[in-house]
């Protein structure tokens, strides 16, 4: 079933939950800080995307994954794993990217805003090129500065995904689709 308007309310969730899980507190309050902010953010991400698949329809996998990255931080706040186990949540992340960003991208299309969709695309595939360096330069053990000039792109990618996710929110959210005309 087709929806006939686009209802974006977990957008913020995700947003906010985004924010949460990247924030690099483990710099500075340690790593069970970092952990429990990840679950919470990874948690808000869930339930916003849960919101926006019963609202407005897809997201199945994204939430599916998600899951997953929560799960996965739980389990991290309760035990030490090696830390090459601890990367598992943002490996998943950058699958949920992958959906998440997919299924925005429909919906852009879906109003007719291809500009929107593409920008979704691109930095999707931008963040997670980020991402997976930052993961990667993690499971080299790459320490110091190199580790933080990753983090700091990691982080703006991640800044620059979340406000175009927000503008399409304000732009779109209640957005009455077209219904298809058919010919008689």
């Amino acid at each position: 079933m087709k929806k006939d308007q686009l209802k974006l309310k977990g957008t913020i969730g995700i947003i906010v939950g985004m924010c949460l899980m990247l924030a690099p507190v483990e710099l500075i309050f340690g790593a069970e800080v970092g952990n429990l902010l990840d679950f919470f953010g990874y948690t808000l991400i869930t339930a916003g995307l849960y919101l926006l698949h019963r609202e407005t329809g897809g997201f199945t996998l994204s939430i599916m994954t998600a899951m997953v990255c929560t799960t996965a931080s739980f389990i991290m706040l309760w035990s030490e794993l090696d830390h090459l186990i601890a990367l598992l949540p943002k490996a998943a992340f950058c699958i949920l990217l992958y959906l998440m960003c997919t299924n925005y991208a429909k919906y852009a299309n879906e109003a007719s805003d291809h500009h929107m969709s593409h920008h979704f695309i691109t930095h999707m595939w931008i963040d997670i090129i980020a991402t997976s360096i930052e993961l990667t330069s993690h499971a080299m053990g790459i320490h110091g500065i190199p580790s933080y000039i990753f983090l700091l792109i990691d982080l703006y990618c991640e800044a620059m995904l979340m406000l175009h996710m927000w503008r399409f929110y304000k732009k779109y959210n209640g957005f009455q689709l077209d219904k298809p005309v058919y010919a008689e």
